[in-house]
């Protein structure tokens, strides 16, 4: 059975150890905080995608990610690019976006390696950016 993990970022701090959502109560729970209501109103949550990058680190919402393609019969060499981790619900998937190649499948012929996350480390650019 999957186990769903969540984060949050109030605007200064995330919050990652052992944040549980309660959608009963409006919640965010953890090993060593809580956080009442009206902070979830103001924080941005984030859901780990279920997949680890390749260096075993959980991949969440919001994680800014090099995504290097899968090789071809006609270019040996990965090509990368970065971007961002987002839910798109059109196709119902998490995916990496960025804003030179759109938004990109996360699937098994993808390395993904987690660089930081769009809110502690806002300075990082993306692949398109300017």
């Amino acid at each position: 059975m999957r186990e769903f993990k969540f984060r949050s970022w109030d605007g200064e701090e995330m919050f990652k150890k052992g944040v549980v959502f309660n959608v009963v109560n409006s919640t965010l729970s953890g090993d060593h905080y809580s956080i009442n209501q009206s902070h979830c109103f103001k924080s941005e949550i984030m859901q780990a995608i279920d997949i680890k990058d390749e260096n075993g680190v959980e991949i969440y919402e919001g994680d800014t990610v090099k995504y290097l393609f899968p090789k071809t019969p006609h270019c040996q060499e990965h090509e990368e690019t970065i971007g961002v981790v987002e839910y798109i619900d059109c196709s119902a998937s998490y995916r990496v976006v960025n804003p030179w190649h759109g938004d990109l499948p996360i699937h098994e012929d993808v390395q993904l390696f987690v660089i930081g996350n769009k809110y502690e480390n806002p300075e990082i650019k993306l692949h398109g950016d300017k």
